[in-house]
């Protein structure tokens, strides 16, 4: 694979435009300006108001991290996947998906037979990269999905991943 570091992914970067919009429905666009290229969007495990949560560090450092998804649910911890883990992995999954492919859109697919929010290359394409699993019979991933899309666009706070489910 690439690194952040080449050439290609640079000149792919340069390329890019500073944006957190929606496009054509359901498919979301992340992308990164040309003189914020070598400090791209990072996402990593924080704290918003007390709780874990999946968090971007916005292009224009001036502004506060943003947090995506709020990790409250003890749902998955019997497998193994406290709300500290799930912070950990799901974080780290955005930031490779973003390494990847800064214009990644989410998605919505059966992993295991568990439902799963993912990455995909193009809207109405294909999962290329799961991002995280959500309750079955508890969530809709599609409401899931477009909630993320939402939080991505600026338009709705962190999702609030609870034991009830996924709300805003």
């Amino acid at each position: 694979g690439l690194s952040l570091g080449s050439t290609v992914v640079k000149q792919t970067l340069i390329a890019s435009v500073l944006t957190f919009l929606s496009i054509s429905g359901s498919s979301a666009i992340l992308a990164v300006a040309p003189s914020q290229a070598e400090s791209a969007p990072r996402f990593f495990c924080g704290k918003s108001a007390g709780v874990l949560a999946t968090m971007v560090v916005p292009n224009n450092k001036q502004k506060p991290p943003v947090p995506i998804i709020r990790w409250t649910s003890a749902y998955f911890n019997g497998a193994g996947f406290s709300p500290a883990v799930r912070c950990g992995m799901v974080s780290q999954k955005f930031q490779q998906a973003y390494n990847n492919n800064s214009n990644f859109v989410f998605t919505t697919s059966i992993f295991n037979g568990e439902p799963i929010v993912c990455a995909a290359e193009r809207s109405g394409g294909a999962c290329s990269m799961m991002l995280y699993t959500i309750k079955r019979g508890i969530q809709d991933p599609i409401i899931t999905m477009l909630r993320l899309e939402k939080v991505r666009a600026g338009s709705s706070g962190a999702l609030n991943e609870s034991s009830t489910g996924a709300s805003e």
